[in-house]
This record gives C-alpha cells, sequence and structure tokens, in this order.
C-alpha cells in the first residue's frame, strides 16, 4: 500500500515539474527542491515498507524457533494432555518443571511477536493457532506458578481463552459429552478475534 503511494507522488511530482519547467526556466531551485522532497518521499515508504516486511519476517522467525523447540521436546508440547494422566503433573521442581516454565515463557514471548506485527495480527489463523497453544498450556497457565495475565492485553486475551476452552474440553471429556459445552466449545473454535 505505501509503495503505490509512493509511486503516485512520484508520478504526480513528475506531472508538476514538467508543467513548472514547461512554464517557467528560471525557477530550477523550485524545481530542484520539488524533486528532493518527493524522492525523499519515496524513499521513506520504500524504507517502511521494508522495515514491516523485516518486522514480519522476524516474528515469523521467531515462532519457528519455537515450533523447534516443541519438536525437540515433545513431552512440553501439550503437557496438559491426556486429561486422565496430564504430562505437567509429572514434571518436577528444579528439573523438568524449570526446564517447562523457560518453554512457556518461550510460547508467550512468541505470541507476543507475533501478534505485534499488524500484518500477522490481521492474518486468518494466526489467532487460532496461538489461542490452540496456550489451551496446551492450560493447567500451568491457570496455576499460581504462572504470571499469566500480565502481558499485553491481546495475548492476555487468548491465554485466558485457551484455558477456558482446555477446560471446556476437560468437561465434555469427564461427562462423555455436555452439550452446553460443546455448544460453547465450538463458539471459541468459530470466533477467534485478537
Amino acid at each position: 500500500m505505501v509503495s503505490v503511494i509512493c509511486i503516485v507522488v512520484v508520478v504526480f511530482g513528475v506531472f508538476v515539474v514538467r508543467k513548472l519547467c514547461a512554464e517557467k526556466y528560471d525557477h530550477v531551485s523550485t524545481i530542484s527542491t520539488l524533486l528532493t522532497f518527493l524522492v525523499a518521499v519515496a524513499a521513506a515508504g520504500v524504507a517502511y515498507n521494508q522495515l514491516n516486511e523485516s518486522r514480519v519476517a522476524a516474528a515469523k522467525s521467531i515462532y519457528r524457533e519455537y515450533l523447534s523447540t516443541a519438536l525437540s521436546h515433545p513431552d512440553f508440547s501439550a503437557a496438559s494432555y491426556p486429561f486422565n494422566a496430564p504430562k505437567f503433573n509429572s514434571f518436577k521442581a528444579g528439573g523438568d518443571l524449570e526446564q517447562y516454565e523457560n518453554y512457556v515463557a518461550y510460547l508467550i514471548f512468541s505470541a507476543e511477536e507475533v501478534l505485534e506485527v499488524d500484518e500477522l495480527k490481521e492474518q486468518r489463523g494466526w489467532c487460532e493457532t496461538i489461542r490452540d497453544q496456550f489451551k496446551y498450556h492450560a493447567l500451568y497457565l491457570n496455576s499460581s506458578m504462572a504470571n499469566a495475565m500480565q502481558y499485553a492485553s491481546v495475548v492476555d486475551k487468548l491465554i485466558g481463552e485457551g484455558i477456558k476452552m482446555y477446560l471446556l474440553e476437560k468437561e465434555i471429556h469427564d461427562s462423555n459429552g455436555n452439550p452446553a459445552a460443546e455448544m460453547m466449545l465450538e463458539n471459541f473454535r468459530s470466533e477467534c478475534q485478537p
């Protein structure tokens, strides 16, 4: 979008310069000032576009690193499951638990980086993906050990929704189906907005 605006400004500037040159040859200073301004506007537009693209690439890279960590530590990747024996309950203080806490902290950092970039925040799929990642860690995020609900508001919201989704899934699992819980869970799945 910014690139298109820059192109329009440059084309308009060239048109104005031609018009000025055709009418008054003695205003070379004015024309050069105008050209300098137009080049500066175009350069600023290009720089802004490159900055935005680098922010998108950096956020995706950070999330990709988180996924790599998840593959390296499969016992951490869905610690709130299975419902009848969550992996989270087997983590021991000082060892696995400390590593797991850092793992979840990296997930939260990754989520903040992705959702801070407007282009990614608006793309369909990121909201659901990040919320589901929080759901896999609902037992920890809902415990007193976690410092949940102190992050960016969009991340706090998705953490809360992930916890609620987990609790609804557990309720459905424990009761062999609860129509009200199933309907609420389906509403969460269909409506994710950061």
